[in-house]
Formats: structure tokens, sequence, C-alpha cells
């Protein structure tokens, strides 16, 4: 990958250079490489420890590796940080990425919270419930989705939910 390359240019010229160190973390958690992300994020994070960003991240890596004391740490330190809404959301996916259905839906409603018009939040919660076999409170939140939401993919995305539910109960 020739930006995880300039990234290691950048870094063997300025060894204290967070960007670069993020950016290259960042190239390899998209393309799924963790363990190589990992160590990046925290030499970011290190050298900028007031950057919540870097521990959303590391967070989410961690969760997609399984730890869920990391990520769990790493998630309460970006939410001290910087309490927002899409620090609750990815929080609250690697929770349920990790089965903890229930402590998921807790912070899915902590980001509901804090921002209630976020469709996505409501989307995701109503995928938990589904799991979970509470399907009316499924069925509730991808309505709240499908008529509310700003955002088109989410609301096709709920209606997509709402049509199985419908053809599961025939």
């Amino acid at each position: 990958m020739e930006a995880v390359k300039a990234y290691t240019r950048a870094i063997k010229l300025n060894e204290n250079d967070f960007r670069s160190y993020e950016r290259r973390g960042r190239c390899y958690f998209e393309k799924g490489d963790y363990h190589q992300a990992i160590p990046d994020l925290s030499r970011a994070a290190e050298i900028q420890p007031q950057r919540y960003l870097l521990y959303d991240l590391r967070g989410r890596a961690n969760a997609m590796l399984g730890d869920k004391v990391a990520a769990a740490a790493d998630f309460t330190k970006a939410i001290e940080l910087h309490p927002g809404h899409n620090v609750y959301l990815h929080k609250a996916l690697a929770f349920s990425q990790m089965g903890e259905f229930e402590q998921a839906l807790l912070t899915l409603n902590k980001a509901i919270e804090i921002k209630a018009d976020y469709g996505y939040a409501y989307l995701q919660r109503g995928v938990i419930y589904q799991k979970l076999g509470k399907m009316e409170k499924a069925r509730a939140d991808f309505l709240h989705t499908a008529e509310l939401d700003t955002n088109p993919r989410w609301r096709a995305q709920a209606r997509e939910f709402l049509q199985e539910m419908i053809n599961n109960e025939k």
C-alpha cells in the first residue's frame, strides 16, 4: 500500500509526528490489519494524548481482535476526552460485535440521549433488539429511522429490515 510507505517515510523523518502514526494506523485499520494498527495508534496517543479519535479507533481495533478489556479502556478514554454521540456509537458497535448486547443497548441509549435525531443509532439499536428477540422494540426503532432519518441509506436499510420482519411474520 503506497500510503503506508509514505507515512513510514514521514515517520523516519520525524519520529514525533503523531499524524503520520495516526494515518498509517488508520490505513492498517481500514485494510483489516488491526495488529499493525494498534502500535501506530498507541504511539500517536503517546505523542498526542488529548486526541480522542486515536482512542476511539484503537478501541475499535481492539474490539475487532476480541480484546474486550483494551477496547473498553480505549472507549472510556475517548469518551472522557470527547463525550460525543459518534464515540458512543462506535463503543456500542464494538460491544455488539463482541456479543455484549445489553451493554451495547445501554451505550446506544447514551448516543441517542446526546443526539435524539441520530437515526443510525436507532437503526443499530433495532438490530440489537432483533437479536435479543425484542421485536416490537426493534420495529419501533426501524420505523423511527425509516420515517425521520435524513440519511437515505439508513432509511432504506430500516425499510428493508421492516419488510423482512413483515415477511417473517407470514
